[in-house]
C-alpha cells in the first residue's frame, strides 16, 4: 500500500487496511489495487481505530465515532457517535465485533451497543473505570482492565465478572482462541501467557 506519510498507527480489518497519524485516517482496500476508499478527520487525536467487515470504530476525545469504511456506499457521510450525550462522554476504549460495538467508560461502564439498529443492548457497571477491553469474535466474552490495573473475565450473557490472577501489569495484548471459546493468551513484549475461563466448575467459576 502507497501512502503519502509515515502513520504512528496502523488498523487491520478483514477487507480494509487504515493508516494515520494525529486527527486524520486514511481507508484502503485489502487487495492487490490497494485503493484508497476513505479519509477522514476528527475532532480530536485518535486514540484507537478498530475494523470489521464494513465499519470503522474510531476513539477520540472521550467519544467512539462508527461510521461505513467505503466512503461510496450509501450512509457514509453518517456518523454515530458514542456515548451519545455530549455530557457524558468519557469512553476510554473500544472494541468491534461483525454485530456489536462494545466500549468502556472512565465511570466504569462496559456498553454493548447493537450495530443493525445502533440501540444499546447491555450494559455493565465495575466499581472503577475500564481502561483496556479486549472481546473474542462474538463479543460473548470480554477481558477488560481497570483503573487499578486489575483485569478481569466478562460474561454479558450472565453479566458476571472474575478477576484474573497473575495477569501482566504493563501494556498487553489478549488474543482469544477462535475453536476454544474459554482459551486466551495474553501477550507482552517477551512473555506470553495463557489462561482457560470456565464459566461453570464445582466452586463456580474460574480462571486459571
Amino acid at each position: 500500500i502507497g501512502i503519502s506519510m509515515e502513520p504512528t498507527f496502523v488498523a487491520l480489518g478483514r477487507n480494509h487496511v487504515a493508516v494515520g497519524g494525529n486527527n486524520r485516517a486514511w481507508f484502503y482496500e485489502a487487495s492487490e489495487e490497494s485503493k484508497e476508499v476513505n479519509q477522514r478527520e476528527y475532532i480530536g487525536s485518535i486514540q484507537e481505530i478498530h475494523l470489521n467487515a464494513t465499519v470503522a470504530a474510531v476513539l477520540s476525545r472521550g467519544c467512539v465515532n462508527v461510521h461505513m469504511i467505503d466512503g461510496s456506499v450509501a450512509g457514509a457521510d453518517d456518523v454515530k457517535m458514542f456515548p451519545e450525550r455530549d455530557d457524558s462522554r468519557n469512553a476510554t476504549c473500544a472494541a468491534l465485533t461483525d454485530d456489536f460495538l462494545v466500549f468502556g467508560t472512565g465511570s466504569g461502564g462496559i456498553h454493548y451497543v447493537h450495530l443493525e439498529d445502533w440501540h444499546g443492548v447491555n450494559e455493565y457497571r465495575h466499581e472503577t473505570g475500564i481502561r483496556r477491553l479486549h472481546v473474542n469474535a462474538t463479543a460473548t466474552r470480554v477481558v477488560f482492565v481497570d483503573d487499578g490495573q486489575k483485569a478481569f473475565v466478562y460474561n454479558p450473557t450472565n453479566d458476571e465478572s472474575i478477576e484474573i490472577s497473575q495477569f501482566p501489569g504493563g501494556p498487553t495484548t489478549v488474543l482469544w482462541d477462535n475453536k476454544d471459546w474459554g482459551v486466551f493468551v495474553a501477550a507482552e513484549a517477551s512473555e506470553v501467557r495463557t489462561y482457560v475461563y470456565a464459566p461453570t466448575t464445582m466452586h463456580g467459576p474460574k480462571v486459571t
